[in-house]
């Protein structure tokens, strides 16, 4: 059961600490697996026939938290966990700058032509540019490796840097400003097992957004765990940007509607690279 703490900051803002773990029923034997996977296995063709490995195969789904493995030392079947897993590795393409200062006028009380997905944290990531506006216009005179793209992270606005709330403040000011910009790295984790703890999450979001920002990974939880085992570059921290959970994106409320009724999850991940 997963039934987070929530307070609302704004009316278009929410946050959500996950503090919650459910676990999964340990399987106990040898003797409880086969008449586990015998009761899940259609009578044709007969058991008789059926290796082990087609008997993991008939009884395993997408979804699961766990797959069987049937392994042939001493003709005996385990089921083990699927580790997580790192992949889909993105850095700045080369010959492209990882950071730039962009020069542009905004117009008080106009659009900006660029959606932003807000957050608590130390930076804004851009979710979508729109074709007429600011932004789009400086695209077409900027050099192609100083170009503001999708998934782009601001990590300062003139003076304004540390704080996401200071660099909205200083962009709804309006007049010529400098963006200081900083390409995306990212990358996907997948097969993150909830077992018996929570997630051990201090998340937030603004409803406009299409991402959600993690605030704080506490010291006990799964993601800690999970962080134990994976390289610095590769690890869950405060401030980056969960883009894509369980392959959805979007909504940052389904989002985290997800999260809190998964037992395993596959997370997209995006920072600043440095």
């Amino acid at each position: 059961f997963l039934g987070p703490s929530a307070a609302r900051r704004s009316p278009g803002g929410a946050r959500a600490m996950m503090v919650f773990g459910t676990c999964c029923a340990a399987v106990q034997g040898n003797d409880d697996i086969v008449a586990k996977l015998v009761q899940q296995i259609p009578l044709t063709p007969p058991l008789s026939v059926l290796s082990g490995q087609e008997i993991a195969q008939r009884v395993s789904k997408p979804g699961q938290t766990c797959e069987v493995h049937c392994d042939t030392d001493e003709g005996e079947d385990t089921i083990e966990e699927v580790a997580p897993r790192v992949s889909d590795i993105r850095l700045p393409p080369a010959g492209v700058a990882v950071s730039f200062c962009a020069t542009i006028e905004f117009k008080k009380s106009k659009p900006f032509g660029v959606a932003l997905d807000l957050s608590d944290g130390a930076w804004i990531r851009v979710g979508r540019i729109d074709k007429l506006g600011p932004v789009a216009e400086y695209n077409e005179r900027a050099a192609p490796e100083e170009r503001i793209g999708s998934g782009d992270f601001i990590t300062g606005i003139n003076s304004a840097a540390g704080s996401g709330r200071e660099m909205i403040k200083a962009l709804q000011q309006g007049g010529v400003v400098n963006l200081h910009m900083r390409r995306p790295f990212s990358f996907t984790i997948t097969g993150i097992p909830k077992g018996g703890t929570s997630w051990g999450l201090d998340l937030s979001y603004h409803s406009r957004s299409s991402a959600i920002t993690v605030k704080q990974v506490f010291a006990v939880g799964a993601i800690a765990d999970l962080n134990k085992t994976l390289p610095d570059e590769h690890q869950v921290k405060a401030g980056d940007y969960l883009v894509e959970v369980n392959g959805h994106r979007g909504n940052p409320k389904d989002l985290h509607e997800i999260i809190r009724n998964s037992k395993v999850l596959d997370l997209v991940i995006s920072r600043p690279a440095r």
